[in-house]
């Protein structure tokens, strides 16, 4: 379970995610997180993304419990903190996941290919559990308006009319 709360640079606008813009004046946001997973799923890594690209990548692996089957609600949440992104120059959208490390694509041999690339495998009980996935969640976006107009535009060429 991932959530997140997006406020404007000084904290006192926010939003959670919905189809509504959080109408911004700077482009700094403050992202409020929070994690939470059942004490058999690993949470290795959280990501905050700005408009798809990823602006934060935070290691949690010392949140994983010991215990797998950790009864304690302690076990279950895994973060509770603010990010912090800059850069928000036009309007855009901020999102966040949290579970398996992602692998870094690279094109090694320069053939315009990315290089087939396998994902880690989650530890047991998980696979055992859930055979064939790996853990993630995510949540969906908050819209940011930095132009003022009170609707988030999304980049690219407008619509026609």
């Amino acid at each position: 379970f991932v959530w997140i709360e997006v406020c404007d640079e000084a904290g006192t606008n926010c939003r959670n995610p919905s189809k509504t813009p959080l109408t911004i004046t700077t482009d700094n946001v403050q992202v409020n997180v929070y994690v939470a997973a059942p004490p058999w799923v690993p949470v290795d890594e959280l990501r905050v993304r700005l408009g798809g690209e990823i602006v934060a990548r935070i290691d949690l692996t010392g949140s994983n419990p010991a215990d797998p089957f950790s009864t304690s609600m302690g076990d279950v949440v895994r973060y509770e903190m603010t990010v912090n992104v800059t850069g928000v120059m036009a309007d855009s959208f901020v999102t966040a996941e949290a579970g398996f490390v992602l692998p870094t694509l690279v094109d090694a041999n320069a053939n315009g290919v990315i290089d087939p690339v396998a994902l880690p495998t989650a530890p047991e009980p998980f696979t055992s559990l859930v055979r064939g996935a790996s853990p993630i969640g995510f949540v969906n976006p908050v819209f940011l308006d930095r132009d003022g107009n009170a609707q988030y535009d999304p980049p690219g060429m407008p619509l026609p009319l």
